[in-house]
């Protein structure tokens, strides 16, 4: 079997960690590996954040990796949250970003799943763990982000994109939301 590194990312309130229990029923075997943020600022933050990621990364040549690796979110994060809630400069984190795809062994298959929602049931349904604090200007923003992201990261060739939208109206997720992540993760 190919190892495999599947990235579960979106916005808080997306439904990350419903997707990723619905991935575990396919790879039960498989390792969750959950990233949050830092309290530092600026370029203190960036570097912390780029040690870890780089560890991470490294770790996945080791013959003792997992073969189905479960990422909840992942350094795109830090494109979308440094420079808005850390004082990062965005192009570094865009910079660190892509040299970290760039750095993932090719043996491994990478699948990125954006999970992605309206502002406003984003907005309804913040659980109050959210950086956001449920301001649809800031949700907006990290929307935006999120979709440059996934834009420029669909233009590699190294790493099978997925966008999903979650949500069919401001307050229900799609009924057939758990069938979508599952064929995506099968195929």
């Amino acid at each position: 079997m190919t190892k495999q590194l599947i990235i579960v990312d979106g916005p808080d309130n997306t439904g990350k960690d419903t997707a990723i229990a619905d991935i575990l029923t396919q790879f039960p075997n498989a390792v969750v590996q959950r990233f949050v943020g830092t309290d530092k600022m600026g370029v203190e933050a960036l570097k912390y954040q780029t040690s870890l990621y780089k560890d991470f990364i490294d770790s996945l040549s080791s013959p003792t990796s997992p073969e189905v690796i479960i990422c909840n979110r992942c350094w795109v994060g830090e494109m979308v949250y440094g420079p808005l809630y850390r004082n990062e400069d965005y192009v570094a984190c865009a910079t660190m970003v892509f040299d970290m795809f760039d750095n993932i062994p090719t043996d491994i298959s990478v699948k990125y799943i954006y999970l992605t929602a309206p502002v406003n049931f984003l907005v309804r349904n913040d659980d109050g763990l959210s950086l956001s604090n449920a301001s649809s200007d800031l949700i907006s923003v990290e929307l935006q982000t999120f979709d440059t992201a996934f834009d420029m990261l669909s233009k590699k060739d190294t790493i099978k994109t997925y966008k999903v939208n979650v949500a069919k109206d401001d307050n229900t997720f799609i009924d057939d939301f758990h069938d979508t992540i599952l064929d995506l993760v099968k195929h």
